[in-house]
């Protein structure tokens, strides 16, 4: 077992290189941008720090200012063999707003230039045959084939694909018709699929997993493969040894399910880092890498033994635990954001051997994350090739110049608006945000921003229109792909895909 007493990464990483960002963008003027703010607007300016990072990403939004009338947060996003990108987000139509109009859908948005531009290219249904209108928590991955899989929520969990790039969609078979939230979908080979999903059905198991080989036409009974009593983050495959990860969590542990692709394999549940005095916020996330290698994030923050006992005064922060043998033996907690900043909603991808990258959000403010009530926090990535290692290295820089939140953050899913001062928080960037790799070797993000009513002010029925979805792209820097070596993009010219 590799042992090594905590330790904060990211006080031996780079200052995170919002300056070097911001260069980037001028350099790029008129091929990729933020989105502009509405008029009127007064959009808080990018933070700079000294430049001391190669790692770097351009961002570009996705969707148009008529299409961010509507959009939900948590997007999801998949590189395709091929190097499409798809990203998805819940969407809700005008008449839904005014509360007359049909279901919400799951709105898809496909880039062909490797996220230098993108286009919305169709939607989930919003009814399938059963009439199961899907309501939000979208997740979409692709296949070998390059077919898009694409699954929402409302009454089980509605299940769709498409063969051409997203333009259509056939409806499939719903896994379940059960009480579930917050499901996750992996794709590889022709047609197989694994999805798993948060339990509220009244059998007991707080995650649950099916498996399908012919692309969503039928699927194995669900089965429980819970290993902690709380939240549940996606399911990720390990192609090494032909079996499957999920990270879970519960007050002071984080947890591992694994188990083999085979009916009724044996469930193993491991504690991989315990956290006494802490509260982890969602998502705990998973993610294997090429070598076979197992990774885990979380973040955490302090709770006190009573809601009026928290100290809110501390921050949350994001953490790394690592298995080099298959999750038999796992590694000292590693944090990896800075310290005494608030770090929330990590997600971690993976490549060749002990490469990784956390995207999360990172807080310019000190105290608990939902009493950040004046802070700007920032889409960031930490991207180490030593993750193995006793004592890994991160570099670390923005995903986007601009912010993509002011205010508190509130990690506790649908606890955010309980009646316990801890708790109780702004969801508005709601509790995820996605990264992926590329064919190229490029690490690409999902991002929402929100800031409700704080910034521009402008409403339609009563929703704010300050919200948005931009894609990150790394354009320097270490590529997680060995044989890549160093992402070496060409200046982007905006494109028509």
């Amino acid at each position: 077992m590799r042992t090594a007493s905590p330790r904060s990464a990211a006080a031996r990483t780079a200052t995170p290189a919002f300056l070097l960002v911001a260069l980037v963008a001028g350099a790029l003027a008129g091929c990729i941008s933020s989105p502009a703010p509405l008029p009127g607007s007064s959009e808080p300016p990018a933070v700079a720090a000294t430049v001391t990072a190669a790692l770097a990403f351009a961002s570009t939004a996705v969707d148009t200012l008529e299409e961010r009338i509507g959009v939900g947060g948590e997007p999801s996003i998949a590189a395709a063999p091929d190097g499409t990108l798809y990203i998805s987000i819940p969407h809700y139509s005008f008449a839904r707003l005014a509360g007359v109009g049909p279901p919400a859908t799951d709105a898809v948005w496909r880039s062909l230039d490797h996220g230098v531009s993108w286009r919305r290219v169709g939607n989930g249904p919003e009814h399938d045959t059963n009439d199961r209108a899907s309501s939000g928590d979208s997740d979409i991955a692709v296949d070998a084939d390059g077919v898009v899989y694409l699954a929402g929520l409302g009454r089980g969990i509605p299940f769709s694909a498409s063969m051409d790039r997203g333009a259509t969609w056939e409806v499939r078979t719903s896994p379940t018709l059960r009480g579930v939230d917050r499901e996750w979908i992996v794709a590889w080979g022709s047609g197989e699929l694994a999805l798993s999903w948060q339990a509220f059905d009244g059998t007991g198991a707080t995650a649950q997993f099916v498996r399908s080989h012919d692309g969503g036409h039928n699927w194995t009974a669900p089965r429980n493969v819970s290993s902690a009593s709380w939240i549940a983050g996606p399911v990720v495959r390990d192609a090494t040894r032909g079996g499957f990860v999920l990270a879970q969590a519960e007050t002071d542990a984080v947890k591992v399910a694994m188990w083999a692709d085979a009916p009724d394999s044996e469930v193993r549940s491991v504690q991989v880092a315990s956290v006494p005095g802490a509260d982890n916020y969602i998502f705990p996330v998973a993610a294997v890498d090429e070598a076979g290698d197992y990774f885990v994030v979380w973040s955490q923050a302090p709770h006190g033994s009573a809601p009026l006992a928290t100290p809110l005064d501390e921050p949350a922060s994001v953490w790394m635990v690592a298995s080099s043998d298959g999750g038999a033996t796992w590694s000292e907690p590693v944090q990896v954001s800075e310290a005494g900043r608030n770090a929330v909603l990590p997600w971690v991808t993976a490549g060749s051997a002990g490469r990784i990258a956390v995207t999360y959000l990172l807080c310019d403010c000190a105290g608990h994350p939902n009493r950040a009530l004046t802070g700007l926090w920032y889409a960031t990535a930490s991207v180490s090739l030593d993750a193995l290692g006793a004592t890994p290295s991160f570099e670390t820089a923005p995903l986007r110049a601009a912010p993509v939140h002011r205010g508190s953050v509130c990690g506790y899913g649908g606890g955010c608006t309980a009646p316990d001062p801890q708790q109780a928080g702004d969801r508005g960037v709601l509790d995820f945000f996605e990264s992926a790799l590329t064919p190229r070797g490029e690490v690409v993000a999902a991002i929402a921003y929100s800031f409700p009513g704080q910034v521009m002010g402008q409403t339609l029925y009563g929703v704010p229109l300050d919200n948005g979805i931009d894609a990150a792209v790394q354009i320097a820097g270490a590529s997680l792909l060995a044989d890549v070596g160093e992402v070496k993009n060409p200046a982007y010219s905006p494109g028509t895909p």
